[in-house]
């Protein structure tokens, strides 16, 4: 899609989709394809692992490498 030029990596992903779980953080708009593809969502590996299981940010977009499986 990026060598098509349909998306950019530098584009936020919420133009796309946003996930109803983290629509009300606004650092949901901060999510580009690069910094998922990097691992650097800010999101635990799976959000069943959360008490509520619902997705949530752990730490800052960008704040470090953390993988996640739901990023």
């Amino acid at each position: 899609l990026v060598s098509a030029g349909v998306i950019s990596l530098d584009e936020p992903m919420s133009a796309h989709w946003i996930d109803p779980d983290i629509a009300n953080d606004p650092r949901q708009k901060l999510l580009t394809p690069r910094i998922a593809l990097s691992h650097q969502t800010g999101f635990p590996n799976w959000r069943f692992q959360n008490k509520d299981k619902k997705l949530a940010f752990t730490a800052e977009p960008r704040s470090g490498f953390t993988y996640s499986g739901e990023g």
